[in-house]
Formats: C-alpha cells, structure tokens, sequence
C-alpha cells in the first residue's frame, strides 16, 4: 500500500510538471548601427564672400586663382574614424562635364571653382555630387583630432567667357555634409 501511495505521488507530480511545462522560443535582437554626419558649422549657414572685382580680371575656368576665398568650417564629428567624405549639393556649371568643381552661378558665364584646403590646385578638386553616395574624400584641408576638426576650402569665381558677364551682384548656393567611413 505505501508504495501504491508513492506511485500515486509520482504519476501526480509528474503530471503536474508535464502539465506547466513551457514550450521553448527563441530570442532574436536587432538593430542598426549608423555613423552619424559631422556636424558643421554648429548647424549655421555659411557665407563666402568674394571682393569686387573688374569683368574681365575674372580667372577663366583653365586657369583659375584670382580673387580666391579661403574658408576654414569648424565641425563637430562624432564618429571620426576612417576617411572623410565631403559631399557638396549644388548645381554644375553649365558646360562641365561631372564629376566638375564647378558650382553654377546666377550668371550663365561665370562659376565657383571649389579647391579642398588653401590655394588652387588641380589634383585638389572639390567635386559636387555624391561621388559613391556619401561624397568624395577628403584629402587635403582636414586638420584637428577627435570630434572637434575643421575643414578648409578655397572658392574661386570662375567664367567660361567674360565677354558675357554682366555686371552687378551674382549668387550661387550650396550645401555641404561630412562624414567619416
């Protein structure tokens, strides 16, 4: 009789555990992971300003240099490992074929060469478009360490032909991301 009871006892307790047993599922995480753009200039528009200057001492788009502008951007890159990428949104400059540093004014005739650090020169280019889709590298005008970096860039009015430049004000615009990869 008593191990009829203990044979009951088990039979019950093993259906009380068979009966609370929980099936198993799995646990799956995710996210996503991203490198967030520098940012510049504390978010503030930037303005470039070129001196007055006589039509025809505008440089023609061969030989571009005079009345350049050299602007330092101060960035706060949060994520600062790899290469810089520089990404300029703009209108190219009629005429040039892209990928072009040309950045199209109000006036049909005339540009903004755009140069990565100071001064003019050819092999440092400051092309508009997204390049491989974040830009084109940064090669030249990117000092600092860490998050705090600034980027230098030279501008450059440029005309295609200064026989059809009017005189007066010109405008151009436009926008510029940085991010490291």
């Amino acid at each position: 009789m008593k191990q009829k009871n203990i044979l009951k006892k088990m039979i019950y307790a093993s259906a009380f555990c068979i009966s609370f047993q929980a099936s198993a599922v799995d646990l799956r995480f995710s996210g996503t992971l991203i490198i967030p753009n520098c940012v510049v200039n504390n978010n503030t528009d930037i303005s470039i300003v070129f001196p007055s200057m006589e039509i025809q001492r505008v440089s023609t788009i061969a030989s571009p240099g005079t009345n350049a502008v050299t602007q330092a951007i101060t960035l706060n890159c949060p994520y600062s490992v790899g290469t810089p990428y520089v990404l300029i949104g703009g209108t190219v400059m009629t005429g040039q074929a892209a990928p072009s540093n040309i950045l199209a004014t109000n006036q049909t005739a005339l540009g903004i060469a755009l140069y990565q650090g100071t001064g003019i020169d050819a092999n440092r280019r400051l092309l508009l478009g997204a390049g491989g889709g974040v830009g084109y590298a940064a090669t030249n005008g990117m000092t600092g360490t860490g998050s705090n970096r600034t980027f230098t860039l030279t501008a450059a009015p440029v005309t295609s032909d200064y026989t059809r430049l009017a005189a007066g004000t010109f405008t151009a615009s436009a926008s510029i991301a940085i991010i490291y990869q």
